[in-house]
């Protein structure tokens, strides 16, 4: 099974590579056509349910453009097995907090807070007070899953 991945693996990057360039593109062209818009939004206090889906969908395609970026350099290398591959891998930890986990929070908050706004007008005490309760949560068990990692890697 590893033979026939290894072989292939230079289709694969190459097929990735390919699409890198037109997803950077779009990514692009999604976020220059809404900047207007989610900038208004963000200047509004009280957004609207299609405003929150803006500021999501900027954000989410802010941080997949620049993700893809990074990593189609990272990519490049490798394929190109140029030394800095290992570096660009070794500390693509530092592009996905920003760009792929933290842009992926912040949409999803954004998506629902549209969903319940849509769903509720702008009554959304209840369903505010439950988003910041999940929020709050999964922050909570990502920390315990990360001191279960820890103490396994210390003490095994």
């Amino acid at each position: 099974m590893n033979e026939y991945l290894d072989m292939l693996r230079p289709a694969a990057q190459q097929a990735s590579l390919l699409l890198t360039v037109p997803t950077i593109v779009f990514c692009v062209w999604v976020v220059w056509e809404l900047y207007r818009l989610a900038w208004q939004a963000m200047l509004n206090e009280n957004r609207s349910a299609i405003q929150w889906f803006i500021i999501g969908v900027a954000i989410s395609f802010i941080g997949d453009a620049l993700d893809n970026f990074y990593w189609g350099i990272a990519w490049s290398a490798d394929y190109l097995e140029i030394p800095i591959r290992r570096p660009l891998f070794a500390n693509g930890v530092f592009s996905n907090i920003p760009f792929r986990q933290t842009a992926g929070i912040l949409a999803g908050y954004c998506h629902i807070r549209g969903i319940f706004c849509h769903a509720n007008g702008l009554a959304l005490h209840k369903e505010e007070r439950r988003l910041n309760r999940v929020m709050k949560w999964s922050f909570i068990v990502g920390a315990g899953y990360v001191l279960i990692l820890w103490l396994a890697k210390r003490y095994m």
